[in-house]
């Protein structure tokens, strides 16, 4: 199988609100695992939409706190746990997910800690094997200063995620040596709001870590207005690394890490990509 599907592609709490993308997150269907990262609002709906059985999960990823990323948390759990009838499954997040951190957590109950076989608190530069699969969890710069993203390393490549964060002295070093790069792209060009990446910072980022395939995500409303096609061809024109904008429903096939039958920009409606 190995790979990516998009639930949904807005971020921000303006996306959020209006949902002019999804805000499902995305799964990652492995060989090893199945993977839920940040299921926020929708995660379930998009989930049957687009033909990914929630019940089939084997983890969930939570970046941080915020409801853009995790507001379908707990009812993921459920769908984890075959309606809480088998205890299994790992749940793996940031400090806010578990504990309330200033302003922000808990976001998982108590009760819904129980139903799982583990939860994984997870800090910058820690490290865990989840499924057979080594997980290397990455710094952010973020509003909830416990915010991760993550480096992992399957058997069909290298797959690493920013999460919400600004650019920042270190942050392309965490991704060093990493086929699919997946990054949360909040503005356009170099409209840059703190703790976030406009297409500026990407451009930097992709171009220290050259990744054999750079996805940009999670889209505010001022880079939906603009067009995240252009902005990912602005990327993929600057850097040479090929570069797509995600869509809601889009399938990415991670097989052979041969980009040779991969569209380069994205397409205007779900499409399933194969050749990564």
């Amino acid at each position: 199988m190995n790979e990516i599907v998009f639930l949904g592609t807005g971020g921000g709490r303006w996306s959020t609100i209006t949902q002019k993308r999804a805000t499902g997150g995305f799964r990652l269907n492995l060989e090893e695992m199945n993977l839920a990262v940040d299921p926020g609002p929708g995660y379930l709906a998009r989930s049957k939409q687009f033909g990914q059985d929630p019940q089939k999960v084997d983890a969930i990823f939570i970046s941080h706190a915020h409801v853009d990323h995790s507001t379908e948390t707990n009812v993921a759990i459920e769908a984890m746990t075959r309606g809480l009838t088998e205890k299994r499954g790992s749940v793996i997040g940031s400090q806010s997910i578990f504990e309330k951190v200033e302003e922000n957590g808990p976001i998982i109950s108590d009760f819904h800690k129980r139903q799982v076989f583990e939860c994984l608190n997870m800090a910058r530069e820690d490290v865990a094997v989840v499924n057979g699969v080594d997980f290397l969890f990455t710094g952010a710069e973020h509003k909830d200063s416990t915010t991760i993203g993550f480096k992992m390393k399957a058997k069909c490549g290298t797959i690493s995620y920013t999460s919400d964060t600004s650019y920042f002295d270190g942050l392309s070093e965490q991704f060093k040596g990493t086929d699919v790069l997946i990054m949360n792209a909040t503005r356009p060009g170099n409209e840059r709001i703190p703790y976030h990446l406009c297409t500026d910072d990407i451009i930097k980022l992709v171009d220290a870590v050259k990744p054999k395939l750079a996805i940009m995500s999670y889209f505010g409303l001022r880079i939906l207005k603009v067009g995240p096609i252009g902005e990912a061809k602005q990327v993929n024109d600057t850097t040479g690394i090929r570069t797509i904008a995600a869509e809601d429903g889009m399938v990415i096939s991670m097989k052979e890490h041969d980009q040779s039958t991969l569209k380069t920009f994205g397409s205007p409606k779900p499409i399933k990509i194969t050749g990564v």
